[in-house]
C-alpha cells in the first residue's frame, strides 16, 4: 500500500500479512509520533521537570535524615515547592490548551518571583547592592543559586514562549476583524 492507492493482494496471500508493506510503513509513523511527543520543547521541559523533582526529592530526603539524626525536625515541603511548581508548569505546558498555557504562565511567574526573592534575601543579608556582581557571587555560593538558576531560566523561557504565542495569535484575529 503506497499512500492512498491500494493494491489488491496477490492470490494466496492474506490481507493482513506481517510481511506486507503496510506494516513496514507503520514503523516510521510510530517512531515519529514518539519523537514528536518527547523531543519538542514541552517534552524536554516535562522530562527535566520530572528529573528535577526526583533529584530535589533525593537531596531533601538526605537533608531531612541528617536533621533527624541530630534531633531536629525539618518539613520537606518548603524545600520541594519550587520543583513541584516547575512540574505543574511543565505538565500544564505539555497539555497545550489555553488553560494549560495560562496555568504554566502563572507557575512560571511564581518561580521567577521566588527566585528573585531568594536572590534579594541573600543580597540584603550580606548588605550588598542588590544587582551587583558580588551579590550574584554570594547568591551562588551561600544561597540557593545553583539549584534555582536552571529553574528560573526555564521559567523565563516558559514566560517568553507563552507570551510569544499569545502575541502571535492576537494580531491575526485583529486583522480578520478589520477585513469584515
Amino acid at each position: 500500500m503506497w499512500g492512498l492507492i491500494m493494491q489488491a493482494p496477490e492470490p494466496g496471500t492474506a490481507m493482513n500479512s506481517r510481511d506486507s508493506d503496510s506494516m513496514l510503513e507503520q514503523g516510521p509513523r510510530r517512531s515519529s509520533w514518539f519523537v514528536r511527543l518527547c523531543f519538542n520543547f514541552s517534552g524536554v521541559l516535562l522530562a527535566y521537570a520530572i528529573f528535577d523533582t526526583v533529584a530535589t526529592w533525593l537531596r531533601v530526603q538526605a537533608r531531612v535524615s541528617e536533621a533527624l539524626d541530630e534531633g531536629m525536625i525539618i518539613s520537606p515541603m518548603p524545600l520541594l515547592e519550587n520543583s513541584f511548581i516547575l512540574l505543574a508548569a511543565a505538565i500544564a505546558f505539555k497539555i497545550g490548551t489555553r488553560l494549560g498555557r495560562i496555568i504554566s504562565f502563572c507557575c512560571a511567574c511564581w518561580i521567577l518571583w521566588r527566585g528573585v526573592e531568594a536572590f534579594l534575601d541573600v543580597a540584603i543579608a550580606v548588605e550588598l547592592p542588590a544587582w551587583s556582581l558580588d551579590a550574584v557571587k554570594r547568591w551562588w555560593a551561600i544561597g540557593p543559586g545553583p539549584l534555582d538558576f536552571v529553574r528560573v531560566l526555564i521559567a523565563a523561557l516558559i514566560v517568553i514562549v507563552v507570551l510569544g504565542a499569545t502575541v502571535r495569535q492576537y494580531p491575526k484575529k485583529s486583522r480578520q476583524g478589520e477585513r469584515d
